[in-house]
């Protein structure tokens, strides 16, 4: 066979039969032949490649450097792959672009130094790597994670962003199956029911509470999906999986609220009439006990019904509190004050074997509040504290300055970014479960004993905290105590304002003529009563619209001071006052409710030019505001 490659016909054809293109050029770059293949990869009739320069079939912004890299392979010729570095480009004749890849051979035939350069179109193999480098970047880049195994759950790559949302490395993981994230707190029916489902070939979709690798649990929204092949056959599956820890978090905090909503809404409704009834429960139990023998058996049962209206009074002022329905009396104050005060209140509270620690800050910023009002939420968590920590413990209580950002104003339902003042309020007790936890500030909720606790207290607090536009957040953990953070927004530029109380000594009547207006009769008698007793001049009415006509139809009206309830059919008191206001500007008014909702105030924050007596009262506290209001010169 050997003289077959002694014919030159057998070279001939083999140049023009091979399947890659082919092209010899000269030194000068100039072609000498091309084989079909290459004539028709560049779009070239036949014979029309040969005399033109390799230079006409580089696009001319590659030329230069091709110039170049020519001239240094002619100086050290060998056999080489000129696009293993790099991606080269052809242009058809046409002005089309074409990727291709060149092998370089050295040829001397005759004493003359050629190149035989064997191309290959790579076009569509390039753009095959490019999508696969594209879906390789969106594999690595994207925020979601991603887990894909083999049909029996073994890992075979994962991206980064399950490395970061795990703490395992992909070295780690490679080849385990997805159980090393199992918590242990769904129940093995549940993985059954996914590995059916996926077997089935359909996806399965589920919020699961994970947990990585330093242990820390997190609720991992995923969604598993079965790969088939060209036969319809399941050969992978596909996990895709985002950490919605803090968002679920978010979630059951706007649950927790829109749940406890109806409730606040129940409780503002029936605290009215309620107090109606506890203002003549007490009023006339108060009469009675002051006309009978203090030695009698009949004043001591008297004391028990005042005992019991005290408490029910207080059981609705929480309620209130909690739904957010009770007006507050706020000034501008520094917190630091208010906790020297609440630190003396604390010890005859607490325990001996209980130590309090107080953490002095300085600088600490202004706060718009009721003073009261937060005492009463400190009260609660300190008597919490101290159940909690039935054989003694350590209560620390401090203040600081804080700024909450974006990210925690976005992680927190009802919370806005900026500066607070924050109380934190941490004991050494039992502390709770998560069960526990999500319940405690849902009112009647309680872990204490029957007849320990009505479990309002934190319900209270939560209510008042977010009426001065604040937060309180919980962290606890079994075993590990408790801790109650009380965010309060900070002011600036205002000073401390003083706020005197009226004290309740010898009880003083007067002769001045008070309009009465109040539609529940009951109630209407008992205070006619009480005025009448302390030497008023009383005119009663049950409706605005006859009050308002008293007024109107008298010129010079012998009234000095219009007592007038909030709620009430037709017209409201507040509308009555606005009206009589008009024609009387110098007329008095007091505002009574035992509930105001948006009547006097739409934030439910009181204007200190609103005198208002809260229901249920007394008739000591009813004829000290009375003397308060018209003895004043305003």
């Amino acid at each position: 066979m050997s003289h077959l490659f002694e014919d030159p016909e057998v070279y001939r054809q083999m140049f023009q039969m091979t399947p890659n293109a082919v092209i010899i050029s000269g030194s000068n770059r100039k072609i000498k032949a091309a084989n079909i293949q290459a004539e028709k990869l560049l779009g070239y009739g036949p014979g029309e490649l040969v005399g033109l320069l390799i230079d006409d079939l580089i696009p001319e912004r590659f030329r230069e450097k091709h110039k170049k890299n020519y001239q240094d392979y002619q100086k050290s010729p060998e056999a080489r792959l000129m696009s293993v570095r790099q991606d080269l480009t052809a242009v058809r004749k046409d002005g089309s672009e074409i990727g291709i890849e060149i092998s370089l051979t050295p040829l001397s035939i005759k004493g003359e130094s050629l190149v035989l350069n064997t191309i290959r179109d790579v076009t569509l193999s390039r753009k095959e790597n490019e999508k696969n480098r594209q879906l390789s970047a969106i594999f690595e880049q994207t925020a979601d994670a991603i887990v894909i195994t083999d049909i029996q759950g073994a890992i075979l790559q994962v991206n980064r962003a399950f490395e970061q949302m795990t703490g395992y490395s992909g070295e780690e993981v490679i080849g385990k199956t997805p159980r090393i994230l199992k918590s242990g707190k769904h129940e093995a029916a549940l993985y059954n029911h996914l590995w059916k489902t996926i077997l089935a070939g359909k996806t399965f979709r589920m919020i699961f509470q994970n947990k990585k690798k330093d242990g820390t649990f997190f609720q991992e929204n995923q969604t598993i999906t079965p790969i088939k092949n060209n036969q319809g056959e399941i050969t992978h599956f596909v996990a895709i999986g985002k950490d919605v820890t803090a968002e679920k978090k978010l979630q059951d905090q706007l649950y927790q609220a829109q749940k406890m909503e109806p409730i606040g809404q129940l409780a503002g409704g029936i605290a009215h009439d309620f107090n109606n009834l506890l203002v003549t429960i007490q009023g006339y139990a108060d009469f009675i006990s002051k006309s009978v023998d203090k030695e009698s058996t009949v004043y001591s049962d008297v004391q028990e019904i005042i005992h019991a209206g005290q408490r029910a009074a207080s059981l609705v002022k929480q309620l209130l509190a909690f739904s957010r329905k009770q007006l507050i009396q706020p000034r501008v104050i520094n917190l630091s004050e208010t906790l020297v005060g609440f630190q003396k209140m604390l010890r005859p509270i607490l325990m001996e074997n209980i130590e309090i620690v107080m953490v002095p800050v300085p600088n600490l910023g202004l706060v718009h509040v009721d003073p009261h009002q937060i005492e009463q939420v400190l009260l609660n968590l300190a008597i919490n504290a101290r159940d909690a920590m039935p054989n003694g413990g350590k209560l620390t209580i401090h203040a600081h300055n804080v700024k909450l950002d974006k990210h925690y104003a976005e992680t927190h339902a009802g919370v806005s970014a900026g500066d607070y003042v924050v109380i934190s309020v941490g004991d050494t007790g039992i502390g709770m479960t998560p069960e526990v936890k999500s319940h405690i500030f849902e009112p009647f909720f309680t872990t204490k004993g029957l007849g320990k606790g009505t479990g309002l207290g934190l319900a209270t607090c939560y209510g008042i905290i977010k009426q001065h536009n604040g937060h309180l957040s919980c962290y606890s953990e079994e075993g590990q105590g408790t801790t109650f953070r009380i965010y309060l927004p900070r002011i600036y530029n205002q000073e401390e304002t003083i706020v005197s109380e009226t004290p309740l000594g010898k009880i003083a009547g007067g002769h001045e003529r008070i309009l009465l207006v109040e539609d529940e009769a009951m109630v209407r008698r008992f205070v006619e009563s009480s005025l009448k007793n302390l030497g008023y001049q009383v005119l009663s009415v049950a409706y605005p619209d006859e009050a308002l006509r008293i007024l109107l139809e008298n010129p010079a009206p012998p009234i000095d001071l219009l007592l007038t309830d909030i709620i009430m059919p037709k017209m409201s008191g507040k509308t009555l006052a606005v009206e009589a206001l008009k024609h009387f500007p110098n007329l008095k008014v007091l505002f009574m409710s035992g509930y105001t909702g948006e009547q006097l105030s739409g934030d439910g924050i009181l204007n200190p030019d609103v005198n208002f007596l809260e229901k249920p009262f007394t008739h000591e506290v009813l004829a000290a505001k009375l003397r308060e209001i018209l003895d004043s010169k305003s």
